[in-house]
């Protein structure tokens, strides 16, 4: 099974979960909690409030971004390369994803269908585009 396939079964109940009740997402208003950026100079078509995916692990700071899916469906998905598991998913808004790794910054004209990867925090990111049947 390719990465994108395990990755898109593993979340893929996390997007009906929050499509079901989004008040499990917590607050979808970016002006509700600040971040420590310019929001002036937010260089994303996407607004900062804007719900994404990504891993326990990149919450708690265990581990970096190594991996950001820009899906067919328009959603950023920034995972550490270790888990898709369900339990492991967490969603978060855009704007606290770049306040935690301001590099991901180099990926906001990513298209939809595209993903990135590096090997390391401190490496350049790759990028490809994928199948939709691919995932």
């Amino acid at each position: 099974m390719s990465v994108f396939g395990s990755f898109r079964s593993g979340f893929a109940y996390l997007r009906r979960r929050f499509a079901a009740r989004p008040e499990l997402a917590g607050p979808a208003d970016a002006t509700s909690h600040p971040h420590g950026f310019d929001e002036s100079d937010w260089p994303f078509d996407d607004p900062i409030n804007t719900l994404c995916f990504t891993t326990r692990h990149v919450l708690d700071g265990s581990r970096q971004v190594l991996e950001v899916y820009h899906d067919h469906e328009g959603d950023w998905q920034f995972m550490c390369g270790i888990t898709n598991a369900p339990a492991d998913g967490k969603v978060v808004c855009l704007g606290c994803m770049i306040d935690r790794d301001p590099t991901l910054t180099q990926l906001a004209d990513m298209p939809s269908g595209w993903f990135a990867y590096r090997e390391s925090p401190d490496e350049p990111w790759w990028r490809q585009a994928y199948k939709n049947d691919d995932v």
